[in-house]
């Protein structure tokens, strides 16, 4: 992923890229950004094999599935993947965890409600893909992912949720983005169980 930025600037210098309107109906302050990465092309299924590995689409897959992302494949079908020489990078456009702004605090059923009514993984780039694997090599398949989730320190998003306020950068509901990893880490077992499912 590419590192992340706040920035600050004249909105006059967006002029030739932009009607006025829009330009006059942006915020003042603050924004978040993110580097720019020059990668390409756009992933596409005649890419798919020569630059990800196995491992790379499971873990994708998972990793969509887990901040209930509707918007990798999804609706349009778009990919929002590009494909570089040593890697790959995710684009992400803020169609994830939609609860962040509308779950009361403390209810972990709607977390597994949520997750488990998440019904986009059907449309996902790689959801045929790894319908495909073997059965008996299914059980396995999200291991590595289940392994990193165990000792994901979500604690340091903090520092950045710091950052973003003390820039008035409206971002959702800190607590129940937390409540909702604090359920994930109590609920590993269960995820890789409906992961698993989800492609058989």
């Amino acid at each position: 992923m590419p590192d992340y930025g706040l920035i600050n600037f004249d909105h006059s210098i967006l002029s030739d890229f932009f009607a006025k309107d829009e330009i006059n109906s942006l915020d003042e302050g603050y924004k978040f950004c993110s580097e720019f990465k020059p990668i390409g092309p756009v992933f596409s299924p005649l890419t798919k094999f020569r630059y990800l590995k196995s491992y790379d689409i499971e873990n994708v897959f998972a990793f969509d599935n887990l901040i209930l992302n509707v918007d990798r494949g999804g609706p349009r079908n778009k990919p929002n993947l590009l494909i570089g020489d040593s890697g790959f990078l995710l684009i992400d456009h803020e169609l994830i965890l939609p609860f962040i702004n509308g779950i009361e605090e403390g209810m972990d059923f709607s977390f597994k409600q949520k997750f488990n009514s998440f019904s986009q993984y059907q449309r996902h780039i790689f959801y045929h893909s790894l319908k495909k694997t073997k059965a008996i090599e299914k059980e396995y398949l999200f291991d590595e992912f289940i392994e990193m989730l165990r000792y994901e320190n979500f604690e340091m998003l903090k520092d950045l949720f710091n950052e973003l306020e003390r820039f008035n950068i409206e971002f959702g509901e800190k607590n129940n983005i937390f409540a909702y990893f604090d359920w994930v880490k109590s609920n590993l077992d269960f995820i890789q169980k409906q992961l698993v499912e989800r492609i058989i």
